[in-house]
């Protein structure tokens, strides 16, 4: 752990207090009363005590941070704060605990903060706040500051912990619409309706071939067998697996404006809803290309593990000017069979990119920045807190046993979210 100097500075309140310890002392001074004097005195001696209480306070204070290393944007998540008091003796009272969220060096999000009411001399205590990332990419938390003005609030004392943790925020998650299943099933339901049928039964009549070592009794042909004087078997054909190709295209100019950035996002959600959606089709091979600064391309049957490095690229991806769609479609259409659905995801129109017109025919293409992508794709407002929402505080022993109850049940902490709405 990496600890800043520790500080402490007078408060407000300690000037106020400051102020009629002086008005005392002068009015002892002009008026030669020797009990103002003292009165003075029995004043000063309570806020040394406190400014030496304050700095030892935070002295051999450890701290944790714990949260999930992926997270969906726009959604909130708990984010736990251990901290550790390593002291034999004195305990630590009414720590305050800011954490700061960036999305890159220059760029602050949000800053959560928390009051742990107290830590045992040698145990722990956690305390959790909600957070919500309101886009995707890698955000840092850290620095993160602790702080204690018990118990008379004239002199606050601080310390900044610059260990920074990593957290990868996933693309938006929307809902797709109806127009967006009749574009990837209208060039393959005829295919997919049989493949339907034959899944029962686990493949139609093909052929006959001679039995081999290892084959099913259960598919030998007794009829033929008898007549050829030697065994035979069934050949069935397998149904086929429906094939969906998806090109997302995330053009963008050169200098982009923010509402350019903003289609890009939304381009970025319509593909990672597209792809969590077709994990619940079994048994489909999926092809997604990903056109931006650099071209990314998987392949594969779809399941949790094929979508999470896609999701994770498309967390990560930067726009830039793509040239190359048309090529694109022409080798993914290659790829795949002809009666596949290709549907391309583009923050331009489909006459901004020159393509022939067998290249155009041959994909579905969706326009992000026109209204008729309602009728495909609607992306969900994020589920950020404007106001304050309280949190728990529990308190555990660094041995394992818990605290009493009571120790954290009249705390309320309070987590001031300050995330700036997505582009």
């Amino acid at each position: 752990m990496i600890f800043g100097r520790q500080r402490t500075t007078i408060t407000r309140e300690g000037v106020y207090y400051a102020l009629v310890v002086l008005f005392i002392l002068g009015g002892a001074a002009l008026r030669q009363v020797d009990l103002l004097v003292v009165f003075a005195g029995l004043l000063v001696a309570p806020a040394i005590i406190h400014w030496r209480l304050v700095a030892l306070t935070l002295r051999q204070l450890g701290m944790k941070r714990k949260f999930r290393e992926i997270v969906p944007a726009g959604r909130p998540f708990m984010v736990s704060i251990e901290l550790t008091n390593n002291r034999d003796y004195l305990g630590t009272w009414a720590v305050s605990v800011e954490d700061t969220v960036m999305l890159s060096l220059d760029s602050h999000v949000g800053l959560g903060c928390l009051i742990v009411p107290y830590i045992r001399p040698g145990g722990a205590a956690v305390a959790q706040y909600q957070a919500t990332l309101p886009r995707r990419g890698q955000y840092t938390f850290g620095p993160m500051m602790v702080s204690t003005q018990f118990p008379l609030g004239l002199f606050r004392s601080w310390l900044r912990f610059y260990h920074s943790d990593r957290i990868l925020a996933l693309p938006r998650i929307g809902v797709l619409k109806k127009k967006w299943t009749e574009a990837i099933e209208t060039r393959s339901v005829g295919r997919q309706t049989a493949g339907g049928r034959r899944h029962g039964n686990e493949g139609d009549f093909f052929a006959l071939r001679e039995w081999r070592t290892g084959d099913s009794r259960r598919w030998i042909h007794w009829r033929s067998s008898a007549r050829l004087n030697y065994p035979v078997i069934r050949q069935l054909e397998q149904p086929q697996r429906r094939e969906v190709g998806v090109i997302v295209d995330l053009w963008s100019p050169d200098d982009p404006s923010d509402e350019d950035l903003g289609w890009v996002e939304l381009a970025v959600s319509f593909a990672a809803t597209a792809v969590v959606s077709l994990i619940a089709d079994e048994g489909h091979r999926v092809h997604v290309v990903v056109c931006a600064g650099e071209t990314k391309r998987w392949t594969g049957e779809v399941s949790n593990l094929a979508t999470e490095p896609i999701l994770r690229t498309l967390a990560l991806i930067e726009p830039g000017q793509t040239t190359d769609v048309a090529n694109r479609i022409v080798e993914l259409g290659d790829s795949i069979r002809g009666d596949s659905p290709l549907v391309v995801l583009s923050t331009r129109s489909k006459g901004a990119v020159p393509m022939s017109p067998a290249t155009a025919r041959r994909a579905h293409w969706v326009d992000v920045r026109s209204p008729a992508r309602e009728e495909y794709f609607v992306l969900n407002e994020p589920e950020t807190d404007e106001s304050n929402a309280s949190t728990a505080a529990r308190d555990a022993s660094s041995n394992g046993a818990a605290q009493p109850a009571n120790d954290a049940a009249g705390a309320t902490n309070e987590v001031q979210q300050k995330a700036k709405a997505a582009p």
